[in-house]
């Protein structure tokens, strides 16, 4: 691909060689493209042949001179525009300009007509847009080829103007208009807003640019009201539709954590998130290593509703993260949430309502199936069945058939979410308040569900003048789950002829203690709670013209409450000491973060070069605490709830402290819309770094060249309206780590007779060091006369200096110790975005957008791996993602007992016989298409990705019985039978052998499959009230529609869902199907 642009750039270079003796002068805008000009005429007037040009051109010809300029005769064939126009101005030395829709042609200063020369006047007039609000920064420009700049009033003035003509206004938000005028301008200049989406303003990191002109790697994604997805966590809605942005969702529970990755994952041992910046302000992840669940459901940004964001901005280059220094080294996503708007106040309703249930079921064993299993099982062995064997010594009835998969996670979780928001205000104040709730139930037996309660607030206003600018927001959020305490999706593998769930009094039965019914770990509880408060203040004043000083504040609070319950009815009613059973674990989580961003920003143009300056700093502190209680010992399971009933209580606490200071700045630059360049510098501290190695100094640049607007390409290509090619390089670092190992760690506990003390958790080391990535992309951007755009970027991120756990002599007392050391890990990549309107007209609209990534990632070096403590988890050439598996060669076929391959020839099969296997995804990506027609609108959106996963498997050995049951997948039925017999799968059996051949069967190559799929993520059908309709019901605008998440799933995958697959052997609750019917009204 490097090699490719290698020759694009000499195309574009022979180009500009052969036509740069005809370049256009700088009072010439010409930016769309050109046709071929044919002139052949003999004594034909002046004017006719301009209008000729221009008619060729598909422009107008503006004429400003009045007089008769006598006879024109030339011959012109196969010219540009601007070569047929200077060829017959000079004729009569006369000046022109031209733009996509004028000619333009005057009189030289100092000359006049036979008419006499024309007097001048003072032109003056306001743009504003179409809310009356003044436009700054518009150009304005004469038919004589003079420009000024609006004001911040939207104002502006030409003195010794010709006293008629027209005026081109344009501005990188709005569409171009031309305005003739005669003395004066009477009116204001009102501009539409521009639909065209490279003049859309994109987020570059503490400024804007219009996508155009943006220099880095920048892809946004604006939420749709008309179709909100049905979402628990906002970033599922990204999934899929950005290319570099790869989100795992690891589990279908409502509020689950994803798995969030921006072109590959950089760091060994430390943190892979991006950053997110929430209006502005950077937003930290609260960080613990308490919690009493092992399920605790609380992802950090669960707690934003998708129906109060306006927009996703994913900065993935060095060129645009950089500016965020060693915070930004995974990648930043930037949520934008509604502002207010200035306008009539509106009350916008949004409610809807819908159900899920899984999407997919594993092909398991039937009551004969299964029996026939286990029979199998004990002739094999030789043995006959032991009284332990429940299932096939006449103890249990087998005469029963229970669906454990329907009976746990067959159930429908129920959806509701309403959002109501009040917004309007004036030109120079607006508001806008929200309030969201959300219910939703899981698909398992029992009244589990996840609720949130969140309300909004944001006001925006500035001064007359507009010097002054503030914006405050406010999102408050109260969100609860009630869940079991971790996944029951083992319990699916019950036996399918067990006893009775329930016994008298619907209560559960445990068969004289020989079955441990599944649903006993439903009993196992926990109650999350969190309270997260995320407050954000922008405030801007113009010290002087073209210079701003700006600053960002920002304050979260973040309460998390987690309470575990397990009582002692969830065990057998046998078990020994009932009390120490019982236990209640309450962990609590309290963070707050303050940071304040102040920054000083300039504009100014020295020449044809724009150059904009912005330089400031981040002082950004958290504070927290993390606390664990395990009570055990109550007395009965009705008092568990409160911890003070119990007789021990085991005590955890934990302090989290952490400050980070920095410098940056940086200079782009614009010359003549053509060429741009982008510079920045910054000085990182971070306190969970060595006192000696806290600073760091990172760094980028970033340049793009719209080739597109080069006169010498509009002349020679004729089907491309827009073309960039840009590229940047820059280095960053890393501090997403545990704070505190340069510092001497103890933690309090019991030691010798119980005597309180402390106990030293590991070795310092004062020279923790940051963690360095390089980044370096080239990319080209096309845009066709038809509106189809095609985006290719090629990427590649090294990152060394890895700080990981190092290996230490056995004598220190201590296994390893954090260190840095020179190992390399590569990420490169190929990214590509499509985008095309495949029909438009007055009736219907359909665009089409279509991204593919293709990753890769390897370890390129780490010295002396096999001695460290990573030896069985890396492998140089694999990638991070790689798991070490032995390598599965079939079943014997006189054994009939699962085989391995060995590296080494020793005769012993042990870790060092395993070879390491990659689940990086090959390629992934989204195909959206959206559909207008007239009233009704339609959004299909379908996610791909080509990949590994973990096949199918039971809880146990192939013939193994357990009171909690052991069923498996019917695949094993064709198992091994007799010696010689070619079998998939060994026989079923209890033995020692057979269960050690099975559990390295479950860690092997043979688990390995294809978990490609391809799903029909999101569809939503949605219907616009007519507006007879409309004043009926009295409101402005109502919607009604029809939405569908994870509704069809094509895929070859042996097991529950591909996505949620995982190398153990009970697989995740996988994405939920749901469907949803909603009603949105505005008054």
């Amino acid at each position: 691909m490097y090699r490719v642009f290698l020759m694009i750039l000499l195309v574009i270079f022979s180009l500009t060689v052969k036509a740069h003796e005809r370049q256009p002068s700088s009072d010439t805008i010409v930016t769309s493209i050109d046709k071929t000009i044919h002139v052949n005429v003999v004594a034909k007037p002046f004017h006719e042949v301009i209008h000729d040009i221009a008619r060729q051109s598909g422009r107008c010809y503006v004429e400003s001179i009045t007089a008769p300029l006598g006879l024109v005769t030339v011959s012109i064939d196969k010219a540009g525009v601007y070569d047929a126009v200077r060829l017959v101005a000079r004729i009569y030395d006369l000046e022109f300009s031209i733009t996509d829709e004028n000619i333009f042609i005057n009189l030289k200063p100092g000359k006049s007509s036979n008419q006499g020369e024309e007097k001048t006047v003072t032109l003056k007039g306001k743009i504003v847009n179409t809310k009356c609000t003044p436009v700054a920064g518009a150009t304005v420009s004469l038919s004589n080829g003079r420009k000024t700049i609006s004001g911040d009033n939207g104002e502006f003035e030409f003195k010794n103007a010709p006293p008629s003509g027209s005026l081109v206004v344009t501005h990188v938000s709005y569409n171009p208009v031309t305005i003739p005028y005669k003395q004066e301008i009477s009116k204001p200049i009102v501009l539409q807003e521009s639909n065209n989406a490279l003049d859309e303003i994109v987020y570059n990191g503490y400024t804007s640019s219009t996508r155009k002109e943006s220099v880095g790697n920048v892809t946004v994604v604006k939420v749709d009201d008309s179709s909100p997805a049905p979402v628990s966590n906002p970033l599922i809605a990204l999934q899929g539709r950005v290319a570099g942005l790869f989100i795992n969702q690891s589990s279908g529970m409502p509020g689950g954590s994803l798995d969030v990755v921006v072109r590959g994952k950089n760091s060994i041992a430390n943190g892979r998130q991006p950053l997110y910046i929430i209006d502005g302000v950077p937003y930290i992840v609260p960080f613990s290593t308490l919690s009493p669940s092992v399920l605790m459901i609380f992802d950090p940004l669960s707690y934003i509703s998708l129906s109060d964001i306006e927009s996703f901005t994913v900065l993935k280059d060095a060129n645009a993260t950089a500016i965020y220094g060693s915070r930004a080294a995974n990648g930043v996503i930037v949520i934008t949430t509604k502002h207010p708007k200035p306008g009539l106040t509106k009350l916008q309703v949004n409610v809807y309502g819908g159900m899920g249930k899984i999407t997919r079921k594993m092909d398991l064993m039937n009551t004969e199936q299964y029996l026939q299993m286990r029979h199998q099982a004990i002739k094999n062995d030789n043995l006959q069945p032991s009284s332990a064997d429940y299932d096939i010594n006449g103890t249990w009835d087998t005469s029963g058939r229970t669906n454990w998969q329907q009976q746990m996670i067959g159930g429908f979780a129920k959806i509701v979410n309403a959002n109501v928001s009040l917004s309007g205000g004036t030109e120079f104040t607006q508001f806008r308040l929200s309030g969201v709730y959300r219910h939703e139930t899981m698909v398992y037996p029992g009244s589990f569900l996840s609720r949130t309660r969140s309300f909004r607030s944001s006001v925006n206003h500035h001064s007359q003048n507009q010097r002054l600018q503030v914006n405050f927001g406010a999102f408050y959020t109260y969100k609860t789950n009630f869940s079991p305490q971790q996944e029951p999706m083992r319990a699916m593998f019950g036996f399918p002829a067990a006893p009775p769930i329930y016994g008298p009094g619907k209560q559960l039965n445990f068969q004289n203690n020989t079955f441990l019914n599944p649903l006993a770990q439903l009993l196992r509880t926990s109650t999350t709670t969190v309270d997260h408060l995320l407050s954000d203040l922008y405030f801007s004043y113009k010290l002087f013209p073209h210079v701003d000083f700006r600053s960002n504040f920002g304050y979260t609070l973040t309460q998390l409450e987690d309470i575990a319950i397990t009582p002692a009815s969830s065990y057998m009613p046998n078990v020994e000491d009932k009390a120490a059973k019982r236990t209640n674990g309450t962990g609590v989580q309290v963070s707050r973060n303050y940071i304040w961003e102040p920054q000083i920003f300039t504009d100014f143009r020295i020449g044809d070069a724009k150059f904009e300056v912005i330089t400031g700093a981040s002082l950004q502190q958290s504070k927290g605490w993390n606390s664990l209680y395990i009570s055990t010992n109550f007395k009965n399971d009705e008092l568990i709830s409160n911890p003070g009933t119990a007789s021990h209580v085991d005590p955890f606490l934990e302090r989290i402290k952490y400050n980070y200071i920095s410098g940056f700045s940086r200079i782009n630059v614009n010359f003549k819309s053509r060429y741009f360049l982008n510079l920045s510098a910054r000085r990182d501290g971070s306190s969970r770094l060595g006192p000696d190695k806290m600073f760091g100094t990172f760094g980028a640049i970033g340049a793009a060249w719209i080739f597109s607007n080069e006169p010498f390409f509009q002349d020679n290509v004729s089907f491309i309206r827009y073309g960039k090619l840009r590229g940047s390089f820059g280095t960053t670092g890393n501090d997403q780590i545990v704070g505190g190992r340069y510092q001497s760690v103890y933690d309090a506990d019991l030691g010798y007779w119980d005597e309180p003390g402390l106990s030293a958790q590991g070795l310092t080391n004062s020279a923790i060091d940051w963690e360095k990535t390089i980044k370096s992309e080239i990319a080209i951007e096309l845009e066709t006369n038809k509106g189809s755009t095609a985006n290719l970027s090629i990427y590649r991120n090294c990152s060394t200096n890895q700080l990981v756990q190092s290996a230490l002599p056995g004598g220190t007392g201590f296994q390893s110790i954090t260190a840095n050391i020179p190992a390399k890990v590569e990420n490169t990549g190929i990214e590509l975005d499509i985008s095309h309107t495949l029909i438009k007209n007055n009736k219907l609209i359909w665009k089409t957008d279509f991204n593919i990534t293709i990753p890769k990632t390897k370890l390129k070096a780490y010295p002396d791996l096999e001695s460290s403590p990573y030896a069985f988890r890396l492998a140089i050439g694999q990638s991070l993602d790689s798991r070490f598996l032995y390598s599965y060669i079939g079943v014997d076929k006189n054994t009939g007992l699962y085989q391995f391959a060995q590296r080494k020839n020793d005769g012993v099969l042990n870790k060092f016989d395993q070879v390491p296997v990659s689940f990086t995804p090959s390629f992934y990506g989204g195909w959206n298409n959206r559909i207008q027609y007239r009233r009704f609108s339609a959004e299909v959106f379908v996610y791909f990705v080509k990949q590994k996963g973990y096949r199918a498997t039971g809880p146990a050995t192939v013939g193994m019985f357990l009171s909690s049951g052991a069923n498996q997948p019917v695949k094993y039925l064709d198992y091994w039978r007799y010696p010689g017999d070619d079998a998939p799968y060994q026989k079923p059996s209890t033995s020692v052998d057979a269960n050690a051949a099975n559990t390295r069967y479950t860690n092997s190559t043979a688990m390995v499959g294809d978990a490609s799929f391809l799903r029909l993520k999101s569809l939503c059908i949605s219907y616009t009230l007519s507006e007879s309709t409309l004043k009926k019901l009295k409101v402005s605008d109502a919607k009604i529609y029809v939405q569908g998440q994870n509704l069809f799933t094509l895929t070859k995958f042996d097991g529950m869902d591909p996505e949620t697959s995982k190398p153990l052997q009970t697989p995740s609750l996988p994405p939920l199907k749901t469907i949803n019917i909603g009603l949105q009204i505005s008054l």
